[in-house]
C-alpha cells in the first residue's frame, strides 16, 4: 500500500520536496494524462533518484523525478489530511514501482 511507499524511502533526499508536500505533475512523456495533476510526496527514493507520490485523486502511487514535479502554491499540503483520505480507498495493486 501507500504507507510502505514511506518506508522504502531513503534519508538522503534532495532539498526541493518535502513528506506531506503538495505538488503538480508535469513534463511526463510516457503519461502525458497525468500532466497537472495534484499529488502528495511520500518521500525519497534513493536506489531510483526518485519521489514516491501519491496522486491525490486516485492514490495511485508513482516514482518520479524532481524535474517532474513543482510545487504546489495553492495551499500547504495537510499530510493527516491526504492519509486520512488513502485509508478510505485501498492503493490499485503494482502501483510503487510505476514510473515516468
Amino acid at each position: 500500500d501507500a504507507f510502505s511507499a514511506v518506508e522504502r524511502c531513503g534519508k538522503a533526499a534532495p532539498a526541493e520536496y518535502s513528506i506531506g508536500q503538495l505538488v503538480i505533475i508535469s513534463g511526463l512523456k510516457a503519461k502525458p494524462h497525468l500532466n497537472g495533476t495534484n499529488a502528495t510526496v511520500l518521500g525519497w527514493v534513493a536506489a531510483k533518484q526518485r519521489f514516491n507520490v501519491c496522486l491525490s485523486d486516485s492514490n495511485e502511487v508513482l516514482a518520479l523525478r524532481a524535474a517532474n514535479l513543482s510545487a504546489h502554491l495553492d495551499r500547504p499540503a495537510s499530510t493527516s489530511e491526504h492519509f486520512a483520505k488513502m485509508q478510505q480507498k485501498p492503493a490499485p495493486q503494482g502501483e510503487l514501482s510505476a514510473t515516468a
